[in-house]
């Protein structure tokens, strides 16, 4: 079958040579159609020509994704040390602060303990003195006790010589 005719005299291929990921239809291509169907244009070689620039253009692709993967490894990496760093930070701030509570709390038990100890002293020395006043007034009643048993006796006595018998 022989090409087809075209009414205009000459159209333009759009260029394979298109950079990244631009997709402009309206940039030209150094190739021309020729209308009158000469045989000018070598589809094999517009192929193969394309076939290198799809190559060049997924290599380039590829050098841009391995250059984005690095930027995003790094960006992860330095995120990830930031983390670290701050969990390390929080942790160092956690143990200080248990620490110093474990400090007040030691410091507070020693007080409490030598408060214990205090009131320990004093209710010995109250036992203690109401231990001697306790042996005193048992000495009192006991001399008050011969007092009256005396006192009895005597009026015993008395009272036997004058009057009762």
């Amino acid at each position: 079958m022989p090409p087809r005719k075209t009414t205009s005299t000459r159209t333009r291929q759009p260029s394979v040579e298109v950079g990244g990921m631009d997709s402009d239809l309206n940039m030209d291509s150094d190739i021309d159609i020729d209308s009158d169907g000469d045989g000018d244009f070598d589809f094999m070689q517009a192929a193969i020509e394309l076939k290198s620039v799809i190559e060049k253009n997924k290599q380039r692709r590829s050098i841009i994704r391995k250059k984005i993967e690095g930027q995003y490894e790094s960006k992860v990496t330095e995120i990830v040390k930031r983390t670290e760093a701050r969990l390390a930070e929080r942790d160092k701030a956690r143990a200080r602060t248990r620490q110093e509570q474990m400090d007040r709390l030691v410091a507070a038990m020693e007080v409490r303990d030598a408060k214990q100890r205090a009131v320990a002293d004093k209710v010995g020395r109250f036992y203690n003195a109401c231990m001697n006043l306790t042996s005193l007034l048992q000495t009192v009643y006991a001399g008050l006790a011969e007092e009256a048993q005396q006192a009895v006796l005597d009026n015993e006595q008395r009272d036997g010589i004058t009057g009762r018998a």
